[in-house]
C-alpha cells in the first residue's frame, strides 16, 4: 500500500482499486472424502495371492461421467475416467504385514471435478492397465440405501462437509469380488485380458 505525501494524490479509482484488492476474498465451499480399505482387511488376486506393497497396485476414485461401466469396452474404462483421487498400498501399521490402501482429499465449489455432483462413484483397483497381457482388476461401488456412492455436491460458501468411502460399506463388484461370505478375503481381483472389440462384437450379434 502507497504511505506517506504520496497516497494524498491516489485517485479516486485507484482507492476503490486498493479496497477491492485488500477485501477478503469469500472462500469456496469444501467437500472434504476420505476413502479407501481399513487396516486388517485382506485383498487378494485372482489366484489367491496377496495384494502387498510390492504388488504394483494403484487404487483410484473416481467416476465414469454419466457412463454405466458395464455397458462400456473395457478400454473405454480409461477414457471416460475421472479421477478424484489415487493411492498405491502400503503396509499399515508399518512392519504389520497388513496392507491398505486410500486417502484423503478435498475439492470446492468451483473445482472441476464438482462439475460430476450426482454422479455414481466407484473404487477401481489395478495393476496395469494394458490388457494386451495379463493384469488384474477390480471395480466396486455402493448402490444401496443408504447413501450410495455418488460424487457429492459441495456447499457454496464458507462451509464444508465431510464424506466417506470405505471397502466395507461397498455392496457392488463390477469386476472382481468383494466381501467373500466366507471370510477368506474383501477384495479378490479378476484375471483381465485382451477383449474384442465393438465391431467384433456387433457383427457376432
Amino acid at each position: 500500500m502507497t504511505r506517506g505525501h504520496i497516497g494524498c494524490r491516489i485517485g479516486a479509482a485507484s482507492i476503490a482499486l486498493a479496497i477491492a484488492t485488500t477485501a477478503p476474498l469469500a472462500r469456496a465451499g469444501l467437500v472434504n472424502v476420505d476413502w479407501g480399505s481399513g487396516v486388517g482387511q485382506t485383498m487378494v488376486l485372482s489366484d489367491n495371492s496377496p495384494i502387498t506393497d510390492t504388488t504394483g497396485f494403484t487404487f483410484e476414485i473416481g467416476t465414469f461421467d454419466s457412463y454405466d461401466p458395464t455397458t462400456l469396452m473395457f478400454d473405454e474404462w480409461r477414457t471416460n475416467w475421472n479421477v478424484l483421487h489415487s493411492s498405491g498400498v502400503v503396509e499399515s501399521p508399518p512392519t504389520s504385514g497388513q496392507y491398505a490402501f486410500g486417502g484423503a482429499t478435498s475439492f470446492t465449489d468451483v473445482d472441476p471435478f464438482a462439475a460430476f455432483a450426482g454422479q455414481d462413484l466407484y473404487i477401481w483397483g489395478y495393476d496395469h492397465l494394458d490388457l494386451n497381457g495379463r493384469t488384474e482388476w477390480v471395480l466396486f461401488t455402493r448402490t444401496g440405501s443408504p447413501d450410495p456412492w455418488v460424487v457429492p455436491t459441495a456447499p457454496v460458501g464458507q462451509t464444508s462437509l465431510d464424506v466417506d468411502f470405505f471397502l466395507s460399506t461397498a455392496d457392488t463388484a463390477i469386476k472382481g469380488m468383494i466381501h467373500d461370505s466366507g471370510g477368506a478375503f474383501d477384495i479378490q481381483t479378476m484375471a483381465m485380458g485382451p477383449e474384442p472389440t465393438r465391431a467384433l462384437l456387433l457383427l457376432a450379434g
